[in-house]
C-alpha cells in the first residue's frame, strides 16, 4: 500500500506542528506505515507513505533550516541526528530551506 499526502507550503508555514502531526496520523491508520520520501512541486509538498510490516510509532517534524551555507546545513543535520532525528527530505518555502525529520521512540531511525 502507498498513499500520498499533500500539503501546501502555506499550511506548513502557518502551522508546522499541525502539519507534522497530520503526517504522523496518516502513518498510524489501521495498516502501519511510514514516510518513504517527499517531493515538492511548486507550492505543494507531497509525502509518500508506504506500508511497513510493524508499527514503529515514528513522530515527524517539519522544520526550517536556519543555515545559509553547506557547512551550517551539515551541522544542523548532524545536530538533529545526535538528538535522535533523521532527515527525510528538503524543500523550499519563501526562499528558505525546510526539511521533514523523523524520530522513533528509541531515537534510532
Amino acid at each position: 500500500m502507498i498513499k500520498i499526502v499533500k500539503f501546501s507550503v502555506d499550511d506548513i508555514l502557518f502551522d508546522r506542528k499541525a502539519a507534522s502531526e497530520a503526517v504522523g496520523k496518516a502513518c498510524s491508520r489501521a495498516v502501519p506505515a511510514k514516510v518513504a520520501g517527499i517531493c515538492q512541486l511548486d507550492e505543494t509538498v507531497m509525502i509518500s507513505i508506504e506500508e511497513t510490516p510493524v508499527k514503529e510509532n515514528i513522530t515527524y517534524d517539519f522544520a526550517p533550516f536556519p543555515a545559509v551555507n553547506e557547512d551550517e546545513v551539515a551541522g544542523e543535520i548532524k545536530s538533529r541526528y545526535y538528538a535522535g532525528f533523521s532527515m527525510l527530505g528538503v524543500f523550499n518555502i519563501a526562499g528558505k530551506k525546510w526539511a521533514l525529520f523523523s524520530k522513533t521512540p528509541s531515537g534510532k531511525n
